[in-house]
């Protein structure tokens, strides 16, 4: 089966509906005929899914259990009938309009093709019957129109009345607490009276079965008859009669629920069936949820087109007196206007289409030139999703403060020295400032004097974002130089090479003794140190929580202990990766021989440990930022760490290819092959380094913004390219006897995880590890909430606890919150604090929250303080739990 049929249903309802008119214009294209048979059916879908579906790896599907029901689902059955045994549908498109009484006949006629096809009629329980046919018309809008209306001189109403759309709304159930998952008896419940009345004077109407769609355990029905709860009786109403069901809502846990009430009736007239649908809501909560409301309503920023006016230059960020020089800065790589031309609404056509299609040496600049570019051309569209009309205050200091809500979660990102233009309604020119200071929520600005002596506060004014083009220089002039690699680099086609082999006859002395006692760890030590893999990069392949960045930290020790006149180039994605290489790094080795090289525009916060502040460079006072050494200071140092952007600064002074005899670069994965190449491209020397890349394929790969870019594999690391494409670092069979290995000389898998629980390690070890990955974490800890009373499932530390909630915003923040979310994992945080059934005091700070967005972070925080006299727990955006692990999901 394919990956297009297995993820169809995993679509957006808009999507869904653009994926199903695709299925039907394929069919229109396939067939000359609309009327198809039930196995011609099944076989185009097939092809639809293969031909067009699975070419869009952006983009997931899921199957349908019966193809059947595809097309009764979300297209329109206008006709089955028997033709030589098989079965013949026409395919047909619901029209935009439909009357009243065509939305009628419609219904009566979808249904009764329904309730004659082979899946139902084989189906002897009248209520699951009910749910499936009933399930399958409300799919389509305007049989969903025609099954809310009362028909048939039947009505369903409450005491409570009906919207619109047919609603029936409960009160709120209010809690005295969050109720867990393991709590299976409901401690308060609502009821709503439902009257079915049949205003017919002659006709009888029977209710044959009611029922909920869904099944909800948490709705359930009462009546006196009971008709509710069995599946075969039935009830006749008199004319001019009626009967009161009594729906009940008992709530186990604080969520958002609802579900689809569906009457059956027989009419004793005409002797049709009918149904009547109503939908079901209701709502469990916290006293202390309220506080948790959206303080205003949230608007939507509007794309505006922005303004070609003249531009008055702002003040930028002081600079260092004594600056290091940058003799080979990287050129601009503007986007090409055949970028632009070439692109249709965000799909490559013509020649741009045929050049990333290609994958090979040859193209190899050129192409991932282009992804870049397309990648950079939807940060520019997306950039001025947050332009809007903004106040802004003057502070001492000479600055304007500009509060931008999402930025503590990139939206838009903001570094100092970015750029932010604003104007006033009706001026001629607009002003650009610059970002002095970058805080939780606000940004410092300081624009041209002029700007500031006419500023009145208080005043709305046009602000435009922009975005630093700095990381795209740097990775395309990675690219330009990476021309002068040799191929062994990007492209390890043929057998290894023992040219640079460094002899290792003496036994390694490890300084982490926990790595002496891995095999794999210490083996991939022992190959980094002798280099056998050069020029090919060796790779540490580690699921998490085995050690990858501890044995990157040991071979680079051992490299400058073992190997004279050793240098080392240590580099990671982001600012925490590399400062946790760092920390390991000075544990054993002086620190007057590492540098931490910090970026321009970090700030210096409490978020920086001390061991990396001590081995950074100078922070200046007055110019709130961190210097770069001088040429001749570089020179002092045997270890470098930075991120893979600041490493370009290297390249720019220039620090001479061969200068760093080995360049490591950790969480290899996270980043896009371009950034992987900044600290490699110009400062690898064929003859003198090796490279070495740590990370996972399995895991997270970069974050891109543009679909195209995606979809012909920017997306695709470095380090993925490598282990996918080439022989050298796939696996390979010993003999038909013995499981597949890696070759060592170029390869490592670490497969002890020293992080989680098995049961956690399970389904990532089967389904992405080949079942090789071994429990060597602290049974102590990976088992101390095992016997938690409310576990699900005891010795099984893992809860799935899914929350009906919603996702909201509040005023012009695009970041999201779940209030129902916090309530309950804030909930869990209190009964583990609590716990008295487990064998170990949990504290605060043993406890992490993981959350994507930042209001979400800040509600999880308030609530918990606001309900705890408890130190705060830590609630960020990343952080392992190894002794259970709770998701949450709307």
């Amino acid at each position: 089966m394919s990956s297009g049929e297995y993820y169809f249903n995993r679509l957006s309802e808009k999507e869904r509906k653009a994926a199903v008119q695709g299925f039907y214009d394929y069919v229109t294209r396939a067939e000359r005929s609309q009327v198809i048979t039930h196995e011609r059916l099944r076989c185009l879908f097939k092809q639809y899914c293969l031909e067009v579906l699975d070419r869009r790896p952006g983009v997931t599907f899921m199957r349908y259990k019966d193809y059947t029901f595809l097309l009764v689902r979300k297209l329109r059955v206008l006709k089955m009938t028997t033709s030589r045994g098989e079965k013949t549908y026409t395919v047909q498109p619901w029209p935009p309009e439909l009357s009243p009484d065509e939305q009628k006949k419609a219904y009566l006629t979808s249904l009764k093709q329904l309730l004659t096809t082979e899946p139902l009629s084989s189906n002897h329980n009248k209520k699951e019957v009910m749910t499936e046919v009933v399930g399958s018309l409300v799919c389509t809008p305007q049989l969903r129109e025609v099954l809310m209306q009362n028909k048939f001189d039947v009505t369903v109403t409450t005491t409570h009345g009906l919207a619109d759309d047919a609603k029936l709304t409960f009160p709120p159930v209010v809690l005295e607490t969050v109720i867990l998952a393991g709590t299976q008896t409901p401690l308060k419940r609502n009821i709503l009276p439902v009257e079915i009345e049949n205003t017919s004077t002659c006709h009888i109407k029977t209710l044959s079965c009611v029922g909920f769609l869904d099944g909800s355990s948490d709705f359930f029905l009462e009546d006196e008859h009971r008709i509710s709860s069995r599946h075969e009786s039935a009830l006749e109403i008199p004319p001019q009669s009626g009967y009161t069901i009594t729906v009940v809502f008992a709530p186990k846990t604080v969520s958002l629920y609802k579900d689809t009430l569906i009457f059956e009736f027989l009419d004793g007239g005409s002797g049709e069936k009918f149904h009547i649908i109503r939908f079901v809501k209701g709502r469990a909560e916290t006293r202390s949820m309220e506080m948790l409301r959206p303080t205003a309503p949230y608007q939507r920023s509007k794309m505006r087109p922005r303004s070609r006016l003249p531009v008055v230059d702002g003040v930028k960020p002081p600079r260092p007196e004594h600056r290091t020089r940058m003799d080979r800065k990287p050129a601009f790589y503007d986007i090409p206007v055949s970028i632009f031309q070439q692109m249709t609404i965000g799909e490559p056509q013509g020649a741009l289409k045929e050049l990333l299609l290609r994958n090979d040496e040859e193209t190899h600049r050129e192409r991932f030139d282009a992804l870049l570019w397309i990648e950079e051309k939807q940060m520019h569209r997306d950039i001025r999703k947050y332009d809007r009309k903004k106040d802004m205050k003057a502070i001492p200091g000479g600055y304007l403060k500009l509060e931008v809500p999402g930025l503590a979660e990139n939206r838009p990102s903001l570094l100092k020295g970015d750029q932010i233009y604003a104007r006033w309604p009706g001026a001629t020119s607009k002003y650009r400032g610059y970002v002095h200071k970058v805080e939780l929520e606000t940004v410092l600005l300081k624009f041209n004097r002029t700007f500031h002596d006419i500023f009145v506060p208080g005043m709305q004014y046009d602000i435009e974002f922009t975005f630093n083009r700095y990381p795209q220089r740097h990775q395309h002039r990675a690219l330009e130089l990476a021309q002068g690699l040799p191929k062994g680099v990007l492209f390890p086609r043929s057998g290894l090479q023992k040219s640079h082999h460094v002899a290792t006859d003496k036994p390694l002395i490890l300084y982490d003794p926990d790595v002496a006692r891995n095999p794999e760890q210490e083996q991939a030590v022992k190959a980094i140190v002798s280099g056998q893999s050069s020029p090919a990069p060796y790779i540490i392949y580690g699921p998490p929580g085995t050690g990858k960045t501890k044995t990157s930290v040991e071979a680079i020790k051992q490299v400058l202990k073992v190997i004279p006149g050793s240098r080392v180039l240590a580099c990671a994605p982001s600012n925490s990766a590399a400062d946790l290489l760092c920390q390991g790094i000075v544990k054993h080795w002086p620190k007057r021989e590492v540098l931490r090289l910090n970026a321009y525009s970090r700030a210096r916060t409490r978020d920086i440990p001390d061991s990396v502040l001590e081995v950074s460079w100078q922070y200046d006072q007055e110019t709130k930022s961190f210097e770069m050494p001088l040429r001749n200071k570089l020179d002092g140092y045997r270890v470098i760490v930075s991120t893979l952007t600041t490493a370009g600064r290297l390249v720019s002074i220039p620090i001479p290819a061969g200068h760093f005899t080995h360049v490591f670069v950790d969480e290899a994965g996270h980043a896009v092959e371009p950034e992987c190449l900044i600290p490699v491209a110009g400062l690898l020397h064929p003859d003198k380094c090796n490279l070495v890349m740590a990370g996972d394929p399995k895991q997270l790969g970069p974050i891109l913004r543009s679909k195209a870019a995606i979809d012909h594999r920017l997306k695709v690391s470095f380090l993925e390219r490598l282990m996918t494409e080439f022989d050298i670092y796939k696996r390979q069979a010993l003999s038909e006897l013995h499981n597949s290995h890696y070759n060592s000389k170029a390869v490592t898998k670490l497969i002890e995880n020293y992080r989680s629980h098995p049961a956690i390690l399970k389904l990532p070890n089967e389904e992405f590890y080949d079942g090789e990955l071994q429990e060597r974490a602290d049974k102590i800890v990976t088992r101390s909430l095992c016997e938690w009373e409310h576990l699900p499932k005891k010795g099984f530390p893992v809860i799935f606890h899914g929350v009906e909630g919603k996702d909201e915003r509040e005023a012009d923040s695009p970041s999201f919150f779940n209030i129902q979310e916090v309530a309950t994992c804030c909930g869990y945080v209190k009964q583990i604090l609590e716990a008295r059934d487990i064998k170990v005091t949990v504290t605060p700070k043993e406890i992490g929250v993981i959350s994507p967005y930042r209001k979400q972070v800040v509600f999880v925080t308030n609530m918990h303080a606001a309900s705890l006299e408890f130190l705060p727990i830590y609630v960020c955006v990343c952080v392992y739990m190894c002794s259970l692990w709770l998701f949450m999901w709307a």
